[in-house]
């Protein structure tokens, strides 16, 4: 035992001793004659203890502040900031992970330390995941201001995250399931001493136990629901809670091997009044209270307790990825402390209590992957703290409330996947802080209201699959921060807003099969960031925008099946980093571009079903990624290119049904990854060449309505 452990055991003693005879404050009453004669004796202690730790402190006081100073580990004297950072760490690895494997020492180079980035003289990053760190996580580490990343996961970490590490920018602090420590409510409850006691709790019945008494003592706490019984529970005085004045720890521990059977049915939890409630599967306490139930992933096969209600200190509630069964109770609004119910990924059924409406510190419901059904509760609009709602993956009915327009926390909305119907309610463009608004797969219908457009933080608008109307609001314009739209399969029709050029964070537009009509706007070859534009499935007409060769990111263009008309713009040659070029069922004519050879990422050219002369480009040989070149039905002329035999990764070829001229090049002999080649239905003339015989992944060769002449070459029989 350190010696300030020691100090504040004693120091603790002594105020416990003291708060417990005023009487003014706690309405206790201890008799003198016990008193007195404990404070001579703590006294004494402690001032037998003040005068060894006055002898000890200058020794270890210089070792902690001289240790990094000139040493090996910062050999450098004109890095103050850096030896300051050393401290600290040489500090925490003494008082609270000794017992871990880290190599932190004056002895090393600190850029040599286990889990450290040192930059600019600084410590930048501390990485000491999966470390087998045990206990707090130490408030020290808010001393290193410069830190910019820290990530401490798959230890075995308790208790609340140090505040100031709310300002590193990169974490993983969120995977921790702890509370930051200013989240931490202070329990209620007031420490009962061993006596002859009477206890009151608005939350918990009423008991009366008589242990060997040292006092009397009387104690209220507002907790818990009155409740009236005369039996001892189970975890007074029990090796669970080995503490008798914590009645709110003795309730919570009651509760929990009362609700241990429905909760865990088939499945194993070692709660027991023999094992310590801090060691208890899942279980954490803080402050005498149980304050995080996390028993995800556990295999549980039971049902959702209804005294879960009771733990009302209760801030994590996880349930998730088990076999849960059964309604959600309405209980569990009582858990007004609550900051996270996780209960997705299990197969309750019945509706969603309107009573979590009255859970106003909550920050994350997730309710999703279950069998719910019936509407979405209104009252879930009064949760204003509320970062994240996940209901999707349900069978839930009904219009989207919107109340939901009052979450103005509100960064992550999921709702789909389900059989909700109605408009979008126009109050959802309230929720400012929004990223990501998740509508599809239910049965929406009526237009995309407006306001959408002012969700300046959104960055993922997914309505596809519904049944929406109308027009799409110029005004998505203004979502600057939006990376990607899905506005696909509805009934959309007018034009494309020339607007949603303006959003240079777009990633991917797809606003395919729906009613669409009018030309492109030139303004999408303003989308600099895009990386796939699938249009196609709609009734678009004009020409394809020359603009559009300015989207040097474009991995995906899809413009098929269209009225699209007039040539291909050759600036489509631009486009480096394109792999699917989709132009099909079109009405384009006039010639391919001999700029489409430049595409040496492309996997996919289909151009078929268009109205396209000209002869084929050689330029087409180059491009070595090539693994499917449709240009069947056209007008194409003239020969088949011998260069075409370098594309040694295509795996179709389908030029049949044009007017192509000329023999068959031996080339294509060397296509050993052919599959398939389709050139029926054209003029070509000559023999057949034997080198088709190689193409030895050849499984389909047509080449009937030529005029081919001499025999079959014995090669094919390879």
């Amino acid at each position: 035992m350190t010696d300030s452990r020691k100090q504040r055991m004693l120091g603790g003693a002594l105020n416990a001793i003291l708060s417990k005879s005023n009487v003014a404050g706690e309405k206790r009453q201890i008799s003198a004659r016990v008193v007195l004669p404990v404070l001579i004796c703590l006294w004494s202690a402690i001032i037998i203890t003040s005068l060894i730790l006055i002898a000890d402190a200058p020794v270890a006081e210089q070792k902690t502040t001289l240790s990094c100073i000139n040493s090996t580990a910062i050999p450098d004297p004109e890095a103050p900031n850096l030896v300051a950072d050393c401290t600290t760490l040489l500090s925490i690895k003494d008082t609270q992970w000794g017992s871990v494997s880290l190599n932190w020492s004056t002895m090393i180079p600190i850029t040599a330390w286990d889990g450290i980035t040192v930059s600019n003289s600084r410590v930048t990053r501390l990485d000491l995941s999966n470390k087998q760190l045990t206990g707090t996580i130490p408030a020290a580490l808010g001393t290193l201001t410069n830190l910019q990343e820290l990530y401490l996961q798959d230890n075995q970490l308790s208790g609340c995250i140090p505040t100031a590490l709310k300002s590193v920018s990169e974490n993983d602090l969120s995977s921790l399931r702890l509370l930051f420590c200013d989240q931490t409510p202070t329990a209620t409850a007031t420490p009962l001493p061993m006596a002859t006691a009477t206890v009151t709790a608005t939350a918990m019945p009423t008991v009366t136990a008589t242990p060997t008494p040292m006092a009397t003592a009387t104690v209220t706490a507002t907790a818990m629901p009155t409740a009236t019984a005369t039996a001892t529970p189970v975890c007074f005085n029990s090796v669970a809670v080995p503490i008798s004045e914590a009645p709110g720890l003795v309730a919570d521990c009651t509760t929990l091997l009362d609700a241990k059977d429905t909760l865990r049915g088939s499945a194993s939890l070692n709660w027991s009044k023999t094992t310590p409630i801090d060691r208890w599967d899942g279980v954490t306490v803080s402050n005498s209270r149980v304050t995080q139930l996390d028993l995800n992933r556990k295999q549980l096969t039971g049902s959702i307790p209804e005294e879960l209600g009771t733990l009302t200190n209760l801030q994590g509630l996880y349930l998730d990825n088990n076999r849960l069964t059964g309604s959600i109770p309405a209980e569990l609004g009582t858990l007004t402390n609550l900051h996270e119910l996780y209960l997705n990924n299990n197969r309750l059924e019945g509706s969603i209590p309107k009573e979590l409406g009255n859970l106003s510190n909550l920050s994350w419901l997730r309710l999703d992957t279950n069998r719910l059904t019936g509407s979405i509760p209104e009252e879930l609009g009064k949760l204003t703290n509320l970062q994240g709602l996940y209901l999707y993956n349900n069978r839930l009915t009904g219009p989207i409330p919107a109340e939901l327009g009052n979450l103005s926390n509100l960064s992550r909305l999921r709702l789909y996947n389900n059989q909700l119907t109605g408009s979008i309610p126009e109050e959802l463009g309230n929720l400012l802080n929004l990223q990501e608004l998740y509508l599809y797969n239910n049965r929406l219908e009526g237009s995309i209201p407006a306001e959408l457009g002012n969700l300046s933080n959104l960055q993922e608008l997914y309505l596809y699959n519904n049944r929406l109307e109308g027009s799409i609001p110029a005004a998505l314009g203004n979502l600057s921060n939006l990376q990607e739209l899905y506005l696909y399969n509805n009934r959309l029709e007018g034009s494309i807003p020339a607007a949603l050029g303006n959003l240079s964070n777009l990633q991917e537009l797809y606003l395919y099969t729906n009613r669409l009509e009018g030309s492109m706007p030139k303004e999408l070859g303003n989308l600099s960031n895009l990386q796939e534009l699938s249009l196609y499935n709609n009734q678009l007409t004009g020409s394809i925008p020359a603009a559009l060769g300015n989207l040097s990111n474009l991995q995906r263009l899809y413009l098929h099946d269209n009225r699209l008309e007039g040539s291909m713009p050759k600036e489509l040659g631009n486009l480096s980093n394109l792999s699917r070029l989709r132009l099909y069922n079109n009405q384009l004519t006039g010639s391919i571009p001999a700029a489409l050879g430049n595409l040496s990422n492309l996997q996919g050219l289909y151009l078929h079903d268009n109205q396209l002369t000209g002869r084929m480009p050689k330029e087409l040989g180059n491009l070595s990624n090539l693994q499917e070149l449709y240009l069947y039905n056209n007008q194409l002329t003239g020969s088949i290119p011998a260069e075409l035999g370098n594309l040694s990764n295509l795996s179709r070829l389908r030029l049949y049904n044009n007017q192509l001229t000329g023999s068959i090049p031996a080339e294509l002999g060397n296509l050993s990854n052919l599959q398939g080649l389709y050139l029926h239905d054209n003029r070509l003339t000559g023999r057949m060449p034997k080198e088709l015989g190689n193409l030895s992944n050849l499984q389909e060769l047509y080449l009937y309505n030529n005029q081919l002449t001499g025999s079959i070459p014995a090669e094919l029989g390879n």
